[in-house]
């Protein structure tokens, strides 16, 4: 697959168009690392709360134009892309039916239900439900939507579009991208070429992953699609099991580095955002938050086997001094636990624990365990922002914006 063109990504932006306008890209000083500026693009503004919806009216705007008596599609999700497929279904007048894995989001499965998409829940991760929708498109005649396509990324590439134009004077030295199945990744390449043509050097990508579902990781390395088990209980939207064997090659043509967090570093991430911007993250989305505190040149860990080491940025640890985000009596709290539902996953509530609530330990800067791609261990702060980065709802992107860093980036072979 080749990455889509600017003339491409325009024709879908104007698709895109019709269904949501351009959400904004903010530039928040609380998360700031220190000389380091940080933009947040907030896909979390959509009307599904996600980038997905991009590429789903993207598809099915292709789809219909192709096969205009189409009566319905099939697709397997844990959430985001499910609710784009739902809704661009919706607009075109045609039924959809979406296969969840069981003990999927309640929250999500209610979304995509509201959207007027039939829900399937089969399996027991998103690989066994994806599967189990490929059959019954070959049941149904139906086409089976799948969750990594050309058009989808022309979609998803519309918000890096927009985002690269809103930083033109201050453009980032490095964007964090957490990966699913690897249309967004691949759509901030697409439109890196299209906007930032000849200046790879000076912005980087960095891929993320749950460190409870590394395929992608472990394929990035290996140089071919590697199957990993998912074990995260916070990243949802990042819990791929089995790669997506067009994605990863583009990945290694263009992402600088891929890095994996812990589902206790994405539930502090979680809950920094809260503070800083007062946007309610999921787990899919923190991952991506730079280094506040970051000011040195030299990003840790190899590209891959083959290239250089891409020079970013290293860090140092200050939050853990940070009165503003110390817990305080009646602070808003993301966390990880029981639900009233009696489900595990992402809470929100109040500090100190209600009486005789289950016990939580404070909140604070959890311990360095983000890995690049070379295997080192992350400096502090780059394993907590990493991890930050992955919380904003998948697609709200963040970048370090800063002259020092561009500069040193630049150079890098």
């Amino acid at each position: 697959m080749q990455l889509p063109t600017r003339d491409e990504i325009l024709s879908a932006r104007a698709i895109v168009a019709a269904v949501q306008p351009p959400t904004p890209a903010r530039r928040w000083r609380l998360l700031d690392a220190g000389s380091a500026r940080a933009w947040v693009k907030h896909e979390n503004h959509t009307r599904v709360g996600a980038f997905k919806l991009r590429g789903g009216a993207v598809y099915l705007h292709e789809l219909m134009r192709r096969a205009p008596q189409l009566r319905g599609v099939i697709s397997a999700t844990r959430g985001n892309h499910g609710q784009s497929i739902a809704l661009a279904a919706a607009r075109h007048g045609i039924a959809a039916t979406i296969v969840v894995p069981h003990r999927n989001s309640v929250e999500k499965n209610a979304a995509m239900r509201a959207l007027g998409a039939t829900l399937v829940e089969h399996g027991e991760d998103f690989q066994q439900a994806r599967e189990h929708a490929a059959r019954l498109a070959a049941e149904s005649g139906w086409p089976m939507v799948p969750s990594f396509h050309p058009d989808l990324v022309r979609g998803v590439a519309s918000y890096w579009m927009e985002f690269f134009e809103a930083t033109a004077c201050d453009a980032p030295a490095v964007v964090f991208v957490p990966i699913g199945l690897g249309s967004g990744i691949v759509a901030c390449a697409a439109a890196r070429a299209a906007c930032l043509a000849n200046t790879k050097g000076g912005t980087r990508i960095v891929g993320v992953v749950s460190a409870h579902a590394t395929a992608y990781l472990d394929s990035w390395r290996a140089g071919r699609p590697v199957e990993a088990p998912v074990t995260t209980q916070l990243a949802d939207g990042m819990a791929c099991r089995v790669p997506e064997a067009e994605a990863l090659e583009i990945m290694r043509r263009e992402v600088d580095d891929i890095v994996a967090v812990t589902d206790e570093e994405v539930a502090h991430a979680m809950r920094a955002l809260f503070a800083d911007t007062h946007n309610v993250a999921e787990g899919s989305g923190p991952q991506r938050l730079p280094p506040r505190c970051s000011s040195a040149s030299g990003w840790p860990g190899a590209a891959s086997a083959s290239r250089s080491p891409a020079a970013m940025s290293t860090a140092r640890s200050s939050r853990t001094c940070s009165p503003a985000l110390r817990p305080r009596k009646g602070t808003p709290l993301v966390g990880y636990g029981e639900r009233p539902s009696g489900r595990v996953g992402p809470c929100l509530g109040l500090w100190p624990p209600a009486a005789g609530g289950p016990a939580r330990r404070p909140w604070g800067l959890p311990q360095p365990r983000a890995t690049g791609s070379s295997g080192a261990k992350l400096p502090p702060r780059l394993s907590f922002q990493a991890a930050i980065a992955s919380a904003m709802s998948p697609g709200s992107k963040i970048a370090l914006c800063s002259s020092a860093i561009c500069a040193s980036a630049a150079a890098v072979p």
